[in-house]
């Protein structure tokens, strides 16, 4: 490997500049964003998706906006049942 004037030459004779890696990287940086937001609207984990999609960008997107959103546990909406409120004859009769 050789560098030169800003030109990476590898043994076997291809060649990248380091713009060329420059834009790959704002590529990636920019796909792994567009990813992560993605994950964060579908509840699913942040940064494991801005690495895939930093990878992988458009094959990891795809998927990731054709998946649903994660059902919610089946404990989450007996936590969440509301109080039943005493109705104003059973004050009545309280008392």
């Amino acid at each position: 490997m050789q560098v030169e004037n800003g030109i990476i030459t590898l043994a076997d004779g291809v060649s990248i500049t380091f713009l060329q890696i420059g834009y790959l990287l704002v590529f990636d940086v920019v796909f792994g964003i567009i990813g992560e937001e993605i994950a964060k609207a579908k509840g699913r984990s942040r940064p494991l998706w801005l690495i895939l999609c930093s990878l992988f960008p458009p094959l990891i997107i795809m998927l990731l906006t054709m998946e649903s959103k994660p059902r919610k546990s089946a404990a989450a909406p007996a936590a969440a049942k509301p109080r039943r409120q005493p109705t104003p004859e059973a004050e009545s009769e309280s008392a």
